[in-house]
């Protein structure tokens, strides 16, 4: 038995030990970002198109924490379209808090696809500065196109981790 307690109480003193080095965290399925997009869009006959420009967006998340919550995004981007449906999408993002601390995201374009310029996408956290610093992980959001150049996206999931 007391080699027992003796098992526990140094699992217990590890796990207390790596928490408190780290940060792991589940982004919750729930909050939004949106985006207004400004840029420009060429033609390449018959039926291809490719925008690119920047997105400029804010975001918050019902956990009210983590790197999504409560930011500011400014990225660039670049949209191809066969048909009228995307069929590529991708850029870089740098993620600001309310203290100014930065993540740095190169976000792509997933299934599932359109129509118009709706799309699903994933963002891959590179680096970060202050209470970021080595950040990694990813998030996922579905996005709709609700206006000209205004999207809506819900966070669908994501995970990070803090050193």
């Amino acid at each position: 038995m007391g080699k027992m307690i003796g098992i526990y109480f140094a699992l217990a003193a590890f796990v207390t030990f790596s928490a408190s080095n780290s940060i792991q965290a589940a982004e919750g399925a729930v909050g939004m970002v949106t985006f207004h997009g400004e840029g420009n869009y060429q033609e390449f006959p018959p039926d291809f198109g490719l925008w690119t420009g920047k997105f400029y967006g804010g975001g918050t998340t019902d956990s009210e924490s983590g790197p999504l919550h409560r930011s500011g995004w400014d990225c660039t981007g670049e949209i191809a379209y066969q048909g009228g449906t995307p069929k590529f999408g991708g850029g870089f993002c740098t993620v600001t808090d309310v203290d100014g601390d930065t993540v740095n995201v190169r976000w792509q374009g997933t299934a599932p696809w359109g129509p118009g310029a709706n799309m699903a996408t994933r963002g891959d956290y590179h680096s970060g500065t202050g209470k970021y610093a080595g950040i990694t992980g990813w998030y996922t959001f579905q996005c709709d196109n609700v206006a000209v150049s205004h999207f809506f996206c819900t966070i669908t999931g994501g995970e990070y981790n803090i050193p």
